[in-house]
């Protein structure tokens, strides 16, 4: 089940999926400074040697509901990444923030690039938090994302098949998902489809649960 942040209805939509792929959340290109623009190239190269694309929130142009846009693009990636400095507008900054707690909150880790402690969104330093005016600040980034594209091999080896080992299908199906988002490995497609195998044969599951289970993973499958 996916509830909608904004009408707190459940969400039924068909998300696009980007597989290998980061949210990137910063300034337009037109209100960011040269030094923004310069951290964000060499984040992308980083990204582009390890056959990453990235999308970039302040680009996302769509038909309807914008921020119903923003929120399924970052359902659709795999991780998120933050760029901040002390020259963006309040405004941006809160627009960036909201974007990275969605992100989190949909279980998706988030790297925070940031140039000081001012621009946190919180008061606590964590792991994810990169500050850029440190000289080894990109071997920090590159160290992230490899442990990020680790969790691919956790998501879907370890805790699914735990999960699956106790019938727990809704939870190997979650972690299936994000495993084949930072992979795009076609082995965890087809643990979804032999979870849907599972549950189609099932005798003594519930009617809706079985539904439930079955067009989530159509949805996600195509």
């Amino acid at each position: 089940m996916r509830i909608c942040p904004l009408t707190l209805d459940e969400c039924n939509k068909i998300i696009e999926l980007h597989v290998r792929t980061a949210f990137i959340m910063a300034p337009s290109k037109e209100n960011s400074n040269k030094e923004i623009k310069n951290i964000f190239n060499h984040i992308k190269n980083i990204l582009s040697e390890n056959r990453y694309n990235f999308i970039e929130g302040s680009e996302v142009i769509d038909y309807g509901d914008y921020l119903c846009s923003i929120c399924e693009n970052i359902l659709g990636s795999s991780f998120g990444i933050t760029l901040l400095d002390k020259s963006i507008a309040n405004k941006t900054i809160g627009n960036i923030f909201w974007e990275s707690g969605l992100m989190v909150g949909f279980g998706k880790p988030v790297i925070q690039v940031l140039d000081n402690k001012h621009n946190l969104s919180s008061d606590f330093v964590r792991n994810f938090t990169i500050f850029y005016n440190d000289k080894n600040y990109l071997d920090k980034f590159d160290k992230l994302f490899k442990k990020i594209i680790k969790r691919r091999g956790y998501y879907s080896n370890k805790i699914a098949k735990m999960a699956i080992d106790t019938e727990d299908y809704e939870k190997a199906i979650w972690y299936i998902k994000e495993a084949y988002l930072i992979g795009g490995e076609e082995e965890d497609l087809n643990k979804l489809k032999a979870i849907k195998e599972t549950i189609i044969n099932k005798k003594d599951v519930a009617p809706y649960f079985k539904k439930r289970i079955i067009e989530d993973i159509s949805k996600f499958i195509g």
